[in-house]
Protein backbone atom coordinates (compact mmCIF):
# COMPACT_ATOMS: atom_id res chain seq x y z
CA UNK A 1 0.00 0.00 0.00
CA UNK A 2 1.25 3.45 -0.83
CA UNK A 3 1.23 6.15 1.83
CA UNK A 4 -1.14 8.21 -0.30
CA UNK A 5 -3.19 6.88 -3.20
CA UNK A 6 -6.51 7.19 -4.98
CA UNK A 7 -9.26 4.61 -4.77
CA UNK A 8 -11.54 3.59 -7.64
CA UNK A 9 -13.96 6.40 -6.68
CA UNK A 10 -11.31 9.09 -7.02
CA UNK A 11 -10.99 9.64 -3.26
CA UNK A 12 -7.66 10.01 -1.53
CA UNK A 13 -6.72 6.98 0.54
CA UNK A 14 -4.38 7.77 3.42
CA UNK A 15 -2.52 4.75 4.74
CA UNK A 16 -2.58 4.66 8.56
CA UNK A 17 1.22 4.58 8.66
CA UNK A 18 1.32 7.88 6.74
CA UNK A 19 -0.04 9.75 9.76
CA UNK A 20 2.71 8.32 11.96
CA UNK A 21 5.34 10.03 9.84
CA UNK A 22 6.10 13.46 11.23
CA UNK A 23 5.62 15.62 8.09
CA UNK A 24 2.17 14.10 7.37
CA UNK A 25 1.23 14.10 11.04
CA UNK A 26 1.97 17.82 11.31
CA UNK A 27 -0.25 18.57 8.29
CA UNK A 28 -3.03 16.37 9.69
CA UNK A 29 -2.88 17.94 13.17
CA UNK A 30 -2.60 21.52 11.87
CA UNK A 31 -6.28 21.63 10.87
CA UNK A 32 -9.27 21.16 13.14
CA UNK A 33 -11.30 20.67 9.96
CA UNK A 34 -9.97 17.32 8.74
CA UNK A 35 -11.48 17.87 5.29
CA UNK A 36 -8.87 20.63 4.84
CA UNK A 37 -6.17 18.18 5.97
CA UNK A 38 -7.40 15.69 3.37
CA UNK A 39 -7.27 18.41 0.71
CA UNK A 40 -3.75 19.36 1.70
CA UNK A 41 -2.64 15.72 1.58
CA UNK A 42 -4.37 15.43 -1.81
CA UNK A 43 -2.40 18.46 -2.96
CA UNK A 44 0.81 16.74 -1.80
CA UNK A 45 -0.12 13.52 -3.58
CA UNK A 46 -0.99 15.22 -6.87
CA UNK A 47 2.13 17.39 -6.79
CA UNK A 48 4.46 14.46 -6.09
CA UNK A 49 2.96 11.44 -7.83
CA UNK A 50 3.62 11.08 -11.51
CA UNK A 51 1.43 8.01 -11.91
CA UNK A 52 -1.96 9.41 -10.95
CA UNK A 53 -4.48 9.78 -13.73
CA UNK A 54 -4.63 13.54 -13.38
CA UNK A 55 -0.91 13.79 -14.25
CA UNK A 56 -0.19 17.47 -13.77
CA UNK A 57 3.42 16.70 -14.78
CA UNK A 58 2.88 17.94 -18.32
CA UNK A 59 3.47 21.33 -16.69
CA UNK A 60 7.24 21.61 -16.25
CA UNK A 61 7.01 24.80 -14.22
CA UNK A 62 6.46 23.90 -10.56
CA UNK A 63 4.41 27.05 -9.86
CA UNK A 64 2.08 26.44 -12.83
CA UNK A 65 1.64 22.86 -11.69
CA UNK A 66 0.90 24.02 -8.13
CA UNK A 67 -1.66 26.55 -9.40
CA UNK A 68 -3.46 23.86 -11.45
CA UNK A 69 -3.47 21.35 -8.59
CA UNK A 70 -4.83 24.04 -6.21
CA UNK A 71 -7.65 24.81 -8.66
CA UNK A 72 -8.44 21.11 -8.94
CA UNK A 73 -8.32 20.37 -5.20
CA UNK A 74 -9.51 23.60 -3.56
CA UNK A 75 -11.62 25.13 -6.32
CA UNK A 76 -11.19 27.46 -9.26
CA UNK A 77 -11.38 30.65 -7.17
CA UNK A 78 -9.40 29.41 -4.19
CA UNK A 79 -6.79 31.68 -2.67
CA UNK A 80 -5.09 28.70 -1.01
CA UNK A 81 -1.32 28.87 -0.66
CA UNK A 82 0.58 25.84 0.66
CA UNK A 83 1.89 26.37 4.17
CA UNK A 84 5.45 25.64 5.23
CA UNK A 85 4.15 22.40 6.81
CA UNK A 86 2.59 21.32 3.51
CA UNK A 87 5.72 22.20 1.54
CA UNK A 88 7.89 20.26 4.03
CA UNK A 89 5.59 17.23 3.73
CA UNK A 90 5.65 17.55 -0.08
CA UNK A 91 9.46 17.60 -0.11
CA UNK A 92 9.54 14.58 2.24
CA UNK A 93 7.03 12.65 0.10
CA UNK A 94 8.86 13.40 -3.15
CA UNK A 95 12.12 12.17 -1.64
CA UNK A 96 10.48 8.94 -0.49
CA UNK A 97 8.42 7.99 -3.53
CA UNK A 98 10.27 9.30 -6.53
CA UNK A 99 12.67 6.84 -8.13
CA UNK A 100 15.85 8.01 -9.84
CA UNK A 101 14.06 7.93 -13.19
CA UNK A 102 11.63 10.57 -11.86
CA UNK A 103 14.53 13.01 -11.61
CA UNK A 104 15.51 12.16 -15.16
CA UNK A 105 11.92 12.74 -16.26
CA UNK A 106 11.81 16.13 -14.57
CA UNK A 107 15.12 17.11 -16.19
CA UNK A 108 13.89 15.94 -19.61
CA UNK A 109 10.66 17.91 -19.26
CA UNK A 110 12.60 21.01 -18.20
CA UNK A 111 14.99 20.53 -21.15
CA UNK A 112 12.05 20.17 -23.54
CA UNK A 113 10.50 23.37 -22.17
CA UNK A 114 13.80 25.24 -22.62
CA UNK A 115 14.14 23.91 -26.18
CA UNK A 116 10.57 25.01 -26.93
CA UNK A 117 11.28 28.50 -25.54
CA UNK A 118 14.46 28.68 -27.63
CA UNK A 119 12.67 27.63 -30.82
CA UNK A 120 9.84 30.10 -30.21
CA UNK A 121 12.19 32.99 -29.38
CA UNK A 122 14.52 32.46 -32.34
CA UNK A 123 14.15 34.73 -35.35
CA UNK A 124 14.64 32.15 -38.10
CA UNK A 125 14.59 34.89 -40.76
CA UNK A 126 17.58 36.70 -39.24
CA UNK A 127 20.31 37.46 -41.80
CA UNK A 128 23.89 38.62 -41.41
CA UNK A 129 25.39 41.70 -43.10
CA UNK A 130 25.98 39.81 -46.33
CA UNK A 131 22.33 38.70 -46.53
CA UNK A 132 22.90 35.06 -45.56
CA UNK A 133 20.66 33.40 -43.03
CA UNK A 134 22.30 33.29 -39.60
CA UNK A 135 20.87 29.88 -38.84
CA UNK A 136 22.04 26.98 -40.99
CA UNK A 137 18.96 25.41 -42.59
CA UNK A 138 20.45 21.92 -42.26
CA UNK A 139 21.00 22.35 -38.52
CA UNK A 140 17.49 23.75 -38.11
CA UNK A 141 16.06 20.79 -40.06
CA UNK A 142 18.07 18.34 -37.91
CA UNK A 143 16.77 20.00 -34.77
CA UNK A 144 13.17 19.63 -35.88
CA UNK A 145 13.72 16.02 -36.96
CA UNK A 146 15.04 15.16 -33.48
CA UNK A 147 12.04 16.67 -31.64
CA UNK A 148 9.79 13.60 -32.08
CA UNK A 149 12.61 11.36 -30.78
CA UNK A 150 12.95 13.61 -27.75
CA UNK A 151 9.20 13.48 -27.15
CA UNK A 152 9.23 9.67 -27.46
CA UNK A 153 12.03 9.49 -24.90
CA UNK A 154 10.01 11.63 -22.48
CA UNK A 155 6.97 9.39 -22.96
CA UNK A 156 9.07 6.28 -22.28
CA UNK A 157 10.46 7.89 -19.12
CA UNK A 158 6.90 8.75 -18.01
CA UNK A 159 5.88 5.11 -18.46
CA UNK A 160 8.95 3.92 -16.55
CA UNK A 161 8.27 6.30 -13.67
CA UNK A 162 4.62 5.29 -13.56
CA UNK A 163 5.58 1.61 -13.49
CA UNK A 164 8.19 2.18 -10.77
CA UNK A 165 5.73 4.17 -8.65
CA UNK A 166 3.12 1.45 -8.97
CA UNK A 167 5.64 -1.23 -8.06
CA UNK A 168 7.03 0.73 -5.12
CA UNK A 169 10.65 0.03 -4.54
CA UNK A 170 10.27 -3.35 -6.24
CA UNK A 171 11.51 -5.34 -3.24
CA UNK A 172 9.43 -8.27 -2.15
CA UNK A 173 9.65 -10.77 0.67
CA UNK A 174 7.63 -13.85 -0.27
CA UNK A 175 4.28 -12.52 -1.40
CA UNK A 176 4.54 -9.56 0.97
CA UNK A 177 5.81 -6.28 -0.39
CA UNK A 178 8.47 -4.72 1.83
CA UNK A 179 7.40 -1.33 3.16
CA UNK A 180 9.33 1.90 2.77
CA UNK A 181 11.05 1.59 6.15
CA UNK A 182 11.48 -2.18 6.25
CA UNK A 183 14.70 -3.73 5.13
CA UNK A 184 16.77 -6.82 5.21
CA UNK A 185 20.03 -7.37 7.01
CA UNK A 186 21.84 -5.77 4.06
CA UNK A 187 20.15 -2.46 4.88
CA UNK A 188 21.51 -2.28 8.45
Amino acid sequence: MNLLDYDENGKLVIAPEALVLEPFSKVWKSNKDKSKSVKELTYIFLMASKSNEFNFWQLANEQERSDEVIKFVFGEKSKYKPTALVLDALKFYKEKINPYSAGLLQSAITGAEKAKEYIEATDWDLKDKSGKFVYDVNKVRDLFLKLPEFDDAIQKLRQKVKQEEQEGDGKKRGSHKIGMYEGGEDDV
